[in-house]
Parts: C-alpha cells; sequence; structure tokens
C-alpha cells in the first residue's frame, strides 16, 4: 500500500503512480480525490484480494484528521509531494501543519518526501528513529538518494531530468515543462525506483 499526501500534487502523484503500477500487476487506486476522513474508508472498501498493490490519497485540513485515516491507509510506502499553504487554514503553525501530515509515515517503511524543505526534513528523520528507508528528493544536495542534479527544457517544451539514484547517473524525459508537474514527476520517479523499477522501463511509461 502506498500512502500519498501533501498540500498539492496529491492526485495527480496517485493517478501517475497507479497508471504506472497498473501495467505491472493488479492495482487500485483511490477514485477521483476520495483524501478524506470519508473518503478514505469508501476507497479502501473497494481494496479486496483480487489487488497486490493500492495506491490511497489522504488529505486533511486540520490537527487530528491524520491519526484517524492513517491506521486505516496503514501504509508500506509513504509519498509526502509538498507542504504548502494549501489547506493551512485549519492549523496553528507549520509545524503542526507538516507534523500532521508525516503522521501518515508512522508505521510504513519508507518515506518519500522533499529533501530540501529544511522542516519537512527534519520532523521525517525524527519520526524515523533508524528504522525506516527515507529517500529524500533533492535539486540541491548531492548526497541525497534521489540528487536532480539538472532539469533543462529541450524542444516542444520537453524537459530532460538528470538524476543520481544510489551512485547510478541517469535521465528522464518528460513530455512538458510545467515546475508544479515536473516536481510531481519526481515523486512518482522515487516512487517506482523504490520499488524497484528499471530506469530504462521509467522512462518508458512516463
Amino acid at each position: 500500500v502506498i500512502g500519498v499526501t501533501g498540500s498539492k500534487g496529491k492526485t495527480v502523484v496517485k493517478e501517475w503512480l497507479y497508471q504506472a503500477l497498473e501495467s505491472l500487476t493488479e492495482a487500485m487506486r483511490s477514485p477521483r480525490s476520495y483524501n478524506s476522513q470519508i473518503g478514505v474508508p469508501l476507497s479502501l472498501w473497494r481494496l479486496d484480494d483480487r489487488f497486490s498493490m493500492a495506491v490511497i490519497e489522504a488529505g486533511i485540513s486540520g490537527t487530528g484528521e491524520m491519526e484517524v485515516i492513517a491506521p486505516l491507509i496503514d501504509p508500506d510506502i509513504v509519498v509526502i509531494t509538498n507542504v504548502g499553504e494549501e489547506h493551512a487554514l485549519g492549523f496553528r503553525t507549520r509545524r503542526e501543519h507538516v507534523a500532521e501530515k508525516v503522521a501518515l509515515a508512522a508505521s510504513a517503511s519508507t518515506v518519500i518526501y522533499d529533501a530540501d524543505d529544511e522542516l519537512l526534513r527534519e520532523m521525517v528523520e525524527m519520526m524515523a528513529g533508524g528504522d525506516k528507508l527515507l529517500v529524500g528528493v533533492s535539486r540541491k544536495d548531492e548526497s541525497a538518494p534521489l540528487y536532480v542534479k539538472e532539469v533543462t527544457t529541450g524542444e516542444k517544451g520537453h524537459v530532460r531530468v538528470a538524476y543520481i539514484f544510489r551512485g547510478e547517473e541517469e535521465s528522464l524525459e518528460l513530455p512538458f515543462d510545467s515546475a508544479w508537474m515536473v516536481s510531481d514527476a519526481l515523486y512518482v520517479l522515487a516512487s517506482l525506483l523504490v520499488l524497484g523499477m528499471e530506469p530504462a522501463r521509467i522512462s518508458w511509461i512516463m
């Protein structure tokens, strides 16, 4: 089970991951933006023995909400797309907002997140306790598990992403140049790499 949360890009990342995984195995995902305390149970209701993988979206708008839905999802992998200003009115501070997002990963074995967000990185590392695989995505830190070395725009608005994952340099071409879409693509890329998909296949799928 892959749990996807964040302030922006949750649904895009969830749908993108589902489409990539569907080509490999029987997978299901939350329909539309069913990510609330009502939407998550409705999504999970569809999960049965036909499926070997599920991508479940988790959204929150105030404190205490994630502690209700996180145990229901019980994810193996958590993707935190970002923690921005969207849906932040229900939180007193940004730290409280970030902590609520990170709570989805309490029981997960792997966390994929934006390592360039200092507060998010701090809180993920604080929660990890040394027993989780942390896959930070960074455009600044060359030692990050997924280091984005360069993003260049080519012909027809296509973007080429040069990245290093576990010491191996690879590249990925994306058919758009939207900054937000590129950011979402990096979380999908990190997820598929963690799941063991070959870079060449990822390039073909994305």
